[in-house]
């Protein structure tokens, strides 16, 4: 017997995402890295089979903060939320997209340009997301 499997798969082209480490009894107000990113952001999920997204943002820069600690011991095991704005959106009190329960399972890659700027992209998995 044949099922269908339906899949979700969106897709943000050169957003400005903040990043917070998940606190869940103290939230932190302030996010930790602010990054750029050049390519885009994809989101998917297989619905019924996998109840987390799974994702990644492509040519990344870091606009503030320290996008290495993602890559530490502490960072790959710490959680986060990600929070950027979906320029689609005509309604700005309706365009906040937000991810939570975000783990970086593997290293940050980085690319070095010819000028020495780095680059990054990142795969990662989500428990939630907030997306409408």
């Amino acid at each position: 017997m044949f099922h269908w499997v339906r899949v979700l798969k969106l897709n943000w082209k050169r957003p400005v995402v903040a990043v917070y480490r998940e606190r869940n009894g103290q939230p932190e107000r302030e996010s930790f890295v602010v990054i750029k990113t050049i390519g885009e952001l994809s989101l998917s999920r297989k619905e019924k089979e996998d109840t987390e997204f799974e994702g990644r943002i492509d040519a990344f820069f870091p606009l503030m903060g320290e996008v290495d600690y993602v890559s530490t011991k502490e960072g790959l095991a710490d959680h986060y939320v990600l929070c950027w704005f979906d320029d689609e959106v005509v309604d700005f009190d309706r365009s906040m997209r937000r991810l939570v329960g975000v783990t970086f399972p593997e290293d940050i890659k980085i690319s070095v340009g010819g000028r020495g700027k780095r680059t990054f992209s990142a795969y990662f998995k989500a428990k939630h997301a907030i997306l409408e």
